[in-house]
């Protein structure tokens, strides 16, 4: 019985403990910040629309309390005066002006789309957590070029908002996307944009073409890819040269595989499907085309996972890309040597 008491009397105590420090945790957290030296007072953006928040190519402002002993220390030093957010720098990006008022300091800031900016941003993105996809909450401060900030009251509950990624453009860039999509789609549904070359049967339609259809997929992976990357980090050079050598691949495979229809009399074929068409040559299904056909979804899940997870366009070494261009050479070969028939036939 005494035991139950003690532990209630225990339960009791850690409450009222919690209750006291939840109501003056706001004035704890005051009287941690030294009023009597420099501290960032607000913060506000350019754009009247949101001013509690802003992304590239916007200016903020930032209120200072107490700024002129910071504003002689620079004098002094010949430092600039930079941004940080969560305490890290925003270099390279300087006051385009400021003003002194009695004891308050006003800095303007314009974020533009240059190199400095441009990697802070992509580093909150690719440590974003669940639900800041689209902006994040950061704490702002300034401070002298390699130095730490001064104390700020913009942090916490108080903390101001960054736009990573513009949600129009982000829609706009979906809708594009999407809609290429569905009209190539149509495209290929109701035209011979992915088929084989040459006359069309008497009754369906002429078989789809292995090599067109790889270069279509690789075409909209790394369109698309490039497009989403732009909008979500900013950076118009996410396209590597292994991967500019894969398109040359894939576009090198499509337009051997038309010569060599162009250039030599087929028997006029008949559709037998998506899946069967690619994977079948004149004898039936063959494993060389097999083969493209599975390296290449393998590679694009690959390519997909890369650019979903990590917002990078995966970098292919030289022995994949040989690999790649052995299996459609083996193609292209294989195709040669298919018994032509009589043109006309």
């Amino acid at each position: 019985m005494k035991l139950h008491e003690s532990t209630r009397i225990r339960r009791f105590s850690a409450l009222i403990v919690f209750t006291v420090l939840t109501a003056f945790a706001p004035s704890l957290s005051a009287m941690s910040l030294d009023k009597s030296k420099p501290y960032v007072l607000s913060v506000v953006s350019g754009n009247t629309e949101h001013a509690d928040s802003a992304g590239l190519a916007e200016a903020i402002t930032v209120t200072i309390a107490n700024g002129d002993a910071l504003f002689d220390e620079a004098r002094r030093n010949g430092k600039n005066i930079i941004l940080f957010f969560d305490r890290m720098p925003l270099k390279e990006v300087y006051p385009q002006s400021y003003d002194i008022n009695s004891d308050t300091g006003e800095l303007r800031f314009f974020i533009g789309h240059t190199n400095a900016p441009i990697a802070l941003w992509g580093h909150f993105i690719s440590s974003r957590k669940t639900g800041e996809f689209f902006s994040r909450k950061v704490s702002v401060s300034v401070g002298l070029e390699d130095q730490a900030p001064i104390p700020t009251s913009v942090e916490n509950e108080k903390s101001f908002t960054l736009v990573l990624v513009n949600k129009t453009w982000f829609t706009v860039s979906i809708i594009i996307i999407v809609a290429l999509i569905v009209l190539f789609l149509l495209l290929a549904a109701k035209t011979n944009i992915l088929r084989d070359v040459g006359p069309n049967p008497d009754v369906g339609k002429k078989p789809y073409s292995l090599a067109l259809v790889q270069m279509a997929v690789w075409f909209f992976a790394i369109m698309t890819s490039w497009l989403l990357l732009y909008v979500v980090t900013h950076s118009f050079n996410t396209i590597s040269d292994t991967l500019v050598l894969l398109m040359g691949i894939s576009a090198g495979t499509g337009i051997g595989g038309v010569a060599i229809d162009t250039n030599r009399a087929r028997p006029v074929k008949q559709s037998q499907g998506f899946i069967k068409d690619i994977v079948s040559d004149d004898y039936g299904v063959s494993f060389h085309r097999f083969q493209i056909f599975a390296w290449t979804i393998v590679l694009v899940a690959v390519f997909v996972r890369q650019v979903t997870a990590y917002l990078t366009m995966p970098e292919f070494n030289s022995s994949l890309l040989v690999l790649m261009g052995i299996s459609s050479g083996t193609y292209l070969g294989v195709k040669v040597t298919e018994k032509p028939t009589e043109r006309g036939v």
